[in-house]
């Protein structure tokens, strides 16, 4: 099955992908296109026995955004969260030597900047947003504590 998004969510899509986000856009359309399980109880005709199966639905217009959103907070904020504790941990490790952790792309002999030094600001910005729009969204995605226990 093939759920289609809302406009609304097609709108987002085209714009991530306008701005070099296609890999988080082609998750949420696939999200969203697999739809999600339910379970629904139904007795066959001239039978008294009730059974139980599962389904796929699609996810109605708010479900929707709140897979927008948790896939965007989770890219956009919780990753950076990651690294930045990741960098923290590995200092420690190095702490008597002058190496510091980075990443550098094959090839190439300049260390990649993963996340500018106004990056903070902006995915700040960013998860107070989400938490105005989407309240439930923020309560149960990536915290501090969850980001530590991904490394």
């Amino acid at each position: 099955m093939n759920f289609e998004p809302t406009a609304d969510v097609r709108d987002i899509l085209k714009t991530l992908r306008e701005h070099k986000l296609a890999w988080i856009a082609e998750e949420i359309e696939s999200t969203i296109g697999n739809g999600k399980l339910t379970t629904k109880r139904y007795s066959e005709p001239g039978k008294k026995k009730v059974k139980t199966g599962t389904m796929t639905i699609a996810f109605d217009e708010k479900e929707q955004e709140q897979v927008l959103a948790a896939t965007l907070r989770n890219y956009l904020i919780g990753i950076e969260k990651i690294w930045t504790k990741s960098q923290d941990m590995l200092s420690g490790v190095f702490a008597e030597s002058s190496a510091k952790p980075s990443l550098v792309s094959p090839g190439a002999s300049a260390k990649l900047e993963l996340f500018a030094s106004s990056y903070g600001q902006q995915d700040e910005k960013l998860d107070r947003l989400l938490a105005t729009l989407l309240p439930k969204v923020h309560e149960s995605q990536l915290d501090e504590e969850s980001a530590e226990d991904c490394i």
